[in-house]
């Protein structure tokens, strides 16, 4: 519904205001509108009982007593009712009000007019304390009438509007009494002139309506008109007023996206198209504009919110491969997880190599369970609760370390939980991958969540199906490559930059100038490519030094992009596979990298039970490759190594490297973030330089290379078949 208008009428008294609040309700009404008259101060009202007291004369003459204090005594009363001023205007009524804040600039304003600058200094306050601290809606005009002190003085004695006798009668007991603004001349002579001015100031917010002619009133019909002309000029003049808002939460998401999808042929507002629809219609228009004409982009606007339960490793780095979706994973540092949660492939468990796989998949869970709580009180030991540190958060961070550790043997088959924010458009893409991927597992994840999916979305999402394109291209491209290049280990560098623009500065440069210049991209290149280094050292550093802590680079980082090849163990890869603002190309899981063994296991004595059951997957998996090349993945515990091909732009880079090599991440991609920044550092410096990159080392162990074969086993690649 669109938001209501509030006009209000000031000037001092005797000029009119209850006659022509009166009159421009009525006009309001006649035009069709939904109107509320108000009146303040709201005499006879709680909120307005020191406002009575004071021009009463209870707290001395008006001057004795200061401007702000004085205000407070009004913006109390006004506060009390900007609830439901608030109120009306939400519902789209027009509100006609007797007085409001500039009465305030006006009455005791007027006590400080002669001097400007304590004029302006209270009029900030006064803003600042209504419109700001209390939070009174601002109305869209005010209407100045303008008459004379004298004309004032006379009239006071003079009111005819009976709902105005009986408020008088209220707070002076009688009609014919004054209060003290209005038999203080001078008073009233200063609030006329200080009205006038705020008009003069603020000349977007006030209009000046002349009410005398030759020292007597104009009519009151002809004021009317005047007012009501300054409102249609004003109509004209105006630019639409803003409005931001939130759609409904009970809209179907499918009525959201029509809702959107309408404005670009529709003038109504957003609000009253959703009022009109239904779901039937929503879907009528889904399946003409979407389905139909192939209109894809409004399913962008159709959102939904999916939970994926007890589904494996495997499936949850599939899902999470969809670059324009939230997600949130159950954590391996601060759960721990069910032994008797796996996932038993259909294929492997009706096969002869059931027994195998069970086997190998329960030695990593039971190895899991049993150095639970021993690594707890190993870590316990070598971390010890500083003195500050509360108990409870000493506890969950002693298990963070511990299960740090311990995620190292989870087979890829443990069950875990997803939540998943998505937009039909890429949820439709999401699906068709599932349904044409190899696994069985993310065949039957597919079909449940277009199922549960079109619960919500049942238009948007009818033709999301198996793609034989990607199904059958996977397919052959994996066959070429094995014939072509084997089953081959490859070298074990964990970071190799293979890609990047060689002319990266210039690159840089030439972007970050674009913006403001109105030259070509290449005339600015050539200026750019001919400046000093010194000059584009000074640009760079113009443009990145004072970044604060959460302030992102521009994004004219953008424009220049590094490919990595990265090798790191499985755990590390799901975190660093969050990072979806780039292009990742993911080798399957396997053993043929080796493994990582983690410090600290060896350190509490379990390095020989590790091993033991971490190289039992391993002859598992090579037994059920044979035969389930896919499915093997599953028995593969996380701290085998996998490779992952990852083209960042420069931008991404930044938040990639600063956030990852941060004191508080698992070590294992701490220095996968540090490595990329150093071969980065090694061919681009001046670039690498701005990357927030935390180097401290961690223990020996882990800052240890790759090569270093006290932690780094691979007992398996010379038994891998080419």
């Amino acid at each position: 519904m669109e938001k209501g208008k509030f006009f209000v009428f000031e000037g001092i008294d005797g000029c009119g205001k209850a006659t022509q609040t009166r009159l421009l309700t009525e006009y309001f009404g006649q035009e069709g509108f939904d109107v509320e008259k108000i009146d303040f101060p709201q005499h006879g009202e709680r909120s307005s009982a020191m406002v009575d007291d004071y021009l009463t004369g209870k707290y001395g003459e008006s001057k004795s007593v200061p401007e702000k204090v004085a205000s407070i005594f009004y913006a109390t009363d006004r506060y009390d009712a900007s609830f439901k001023i608030k109120k009306w205007l939400d519902e789209g009524k027009i509100v006609v009000s007797d007085r409001y804040l500039v009465s305030n600039i006006g009455h005791q304003g007027g006590k400080v007019v002669n001097d400007a600058e304590k004029w302006k200094n209270y009029v900030n306050w006064l803003y600042d304390l209504e419109y700001g601290i209390f939070g009174i809606p601002k109305p869209d005009y005010t209407f100045i009438l303008k008459t004379s002190a004298e004309f004032s003085m006379k009239l006071a004695n003079k009111i005819t509007d009976p709902e105005k006798k009986q408020t008088r009668i209220n707070y002076l007991g009688d009609d014919k009494k004054q209060d003290i603004h209005e038999k203080d001349g001078s008073h009233l002579e200063n609030a006329l002139k200080s009205y006038l001015i705020a008009a003069k100031e603020f000349p977007n917010d006030f209009a000046v309506v002349e009410c005398l002619e030759n020292g007597e009133m104009l009519p009151a019909e002809i004021i009317n008109k005047k007012i009501i002309n300054i409102i249609e000029n004003k109509k004209k003049i105006m630019p639409a007023e803003r409005r931001i808002y939130a759609l409904p939460n009970n809209l179907m998401p499918e009525v959201k996206a029509v809702t959107f999808a309408k404005c670009s042929r529709s003038a109504e507002p957003f609000d009253k198209i959703a009022q009109e629809l239904t779901d039937e219609k929503s879907a009528e228009f889904h399946e003409k504009w979407v389905v139909g004409f192939g209109h894809s982009s409004i399913a962008e606007h159709a959102v939904i919110s999916l939970a994926v339960e007890n589904v494996s490793n495997i499936a949850t780095k599939v899902i999470e491969d969809s670059r324009l979706a939230s997600f949130t994973e159950k954590s391996s540092r601060y759960q721990i997880f069910n032994k008797d949660k796996l996932y038993m492939p259909e294929g492997i468990m009706n096969s002869d190599l059931k027994d195998i796989y069970l086997n190998a998949v329960n030695l990593l869970m039971d190895a899991y369970e049993e150095m639970t709580a021993p690594m707890m009180d190993f870590v316990k030991q070598k971390y010890p609760k500083p003195d500050d540190q509360d108990e409870k958060l000493y506890n969950m961070v002693s298990k963070a370390r511990a299960c740090d550790n311990l995620r190292y043997l989870l087979p890829s088959a443990v069950l875990t939980n997803l939540g998943m924010t998505i937009n039909t458009r890429e949820l439709e893409h999401l699906i068709a991958k599932l349904l044409s991927h190899p696994l069985k597992e993310m065949q039957d994840i597919g079909k449940e969540m277009k199922e549960k999916a079109m619960e919500a979305v049942p238009t948007l999402l009818k033709f999301a199906n198996k793609n034989n394109y990607i199904a059958e291209t996977k397919k052959q491209l994996s066959n070429i490559a094995k014939w072509e290049l084997g089953r081959e280990a490859g070298n074990n560098q964990a970071v190799t930059i293979v890609n990047y623009d060689k002319d990266a500065t210039d690159k840089l440069i030439a972007g970050i100038l674009y913006p403001y210049s109105d030259l070509s991209y290449e005339e600015i290149a050539r200026k750019v490519k001919n400046l000093p280094n010194d000059k584009k050292e000074k640009i760079i550093d113009e443009t990145l030094s004072r970044r604060e802590k959460f302030d992102q680079p521009l994004r004219e980082l953008e424009h220049i992009y590094y490919t990595f090849d990265i090798l790191l163990d499985y755990g590390a890869f799901r975190d660093v596979q969050r990072h979806r603002m780039c292009t990742q190309s993911n080798q399957p899981v396997t053993v043929v990298h080796g493994y990582d063994l983690p410090p600290e296991i060896r350190e509490a004595g379990f390095e020989d039970k590790f091993r033991a059951v971490v190289e039992k997957a391993a002859d598992a998996f090579q037994k059920i490759y044979e035969k389930f090349p896919d499915e093997a993945q599953y028995v593969v515990p996380m701290c085998f190594r996998k490779r992952v091909l990852i083209t960042w732009n420069l931008r991404e880079l930044h938040h990639f490297i600063s956030l990852r090599s941060g004191k508080k991440g698992h070590a294992s991609y701490r220095r996968i973030a540090q490595e990329c920044w150093k071969k980065l550092n090694e061919i681009q410096p001046l670039l690498a330089k701005y990357i927030r990159c935390d180097m401290d080392e961690m223990s020996v162990s882990w800052a240890a290379s790759l090569e270093n074969k006290d932690f780094y086993y691979n007992p398996y690649a010379a038994r891998v078949k080419s």
